[in-house]
């Protein structure tokens, strides 16, 4: 049963299409993606589970709901002098992202690849105990790279399941793009797109 919800939140994230009454959005100087948030992240210091002197500096978005249920979200984008899409291959991609800390941790349930035009991007979705092994978590990061930045997404819904939390989870998710694609908005095709056949390439599961 997990799996299988895992599976359908999985899929219900990556064609979310957000909505945000009052938002923010999240685009630095010198990257190429572009990311939604309901209000204002701030930078943290996030450092590595075992390695405490290893820290890098994100930003963070964070929702408490009544202790019940938290949704923290950790992004990070560097613009780079070369392009790297090349270097970046699946495998190498797979790779970073399993070598996250605490991902070894998890039970991991998907890895998934996707290219267009303008970026390359792998996604890993898994669950587990959090570090304090008080709750479980939903857990998901994802490595982004285009022909001038490296995009990084680490991203945790923990606690109880809660539609509301769900909700907002998948939408600040399903808001990742690079700058010159829009995101998909599945409720907005017309009859023209429909007729049309896809030209975005499909995401290549592990």
């Amino acid at each position: 049963m997990m799996r299988l919800w895992l599976g359908m939140f999985f899929l219900a994230m990556i064609t979310a299409f957000p909505a945000f009454a009052e938002e923010y959005t999240y685009a630095p100087e010198g990257c190429d993606f572009i990311m939604t948030f309901p209000e204002e992240p701030r930078a943290t210091q996030r450092c590595h589970d075992k390695v405490s002197d290893k820290c890098t500096l994100m930003t963070s978005f964070t929702k408490v709901y009544d202790m019940d249920a938290a949704i923290n979200i950790y992004v990070s984008c560097k613009p780079t002098e070369t392009d790297l899409r090349g270097q970046f291959t699946p495998d190498a991609r797979r790779t970073s992202l399993l070598a996250r800390p605490g991902v070894d941790t998890l039970e991991v349930y998907d890895v998934t690849h996707s290219e267009n035009e303008k970026a390359v991007m792998s996604a890993l979705l898994g669950a587990g105990p959090t570090p304090s092994g008080k709750d479980v978590m939903v857990y998901v990061t994802q490595l982004w790279v285009s022909k001038s930045s490296v995009f990084t997404m680490e991203a945790e819904l923990i606690g109880h399941d809660i539609s509301e939390a769900d909700k907002l989870f998948s939408d600040i998710l399903g808001s990742l793009h690079h700058k010159d694609l829009k995101p998909e908005n599945p409720n907005e095709k017309s009859e023209e797109t429909e007729a049309e056949p896809d030209t975005q390439p499909e995401a290549k599961k592990e």
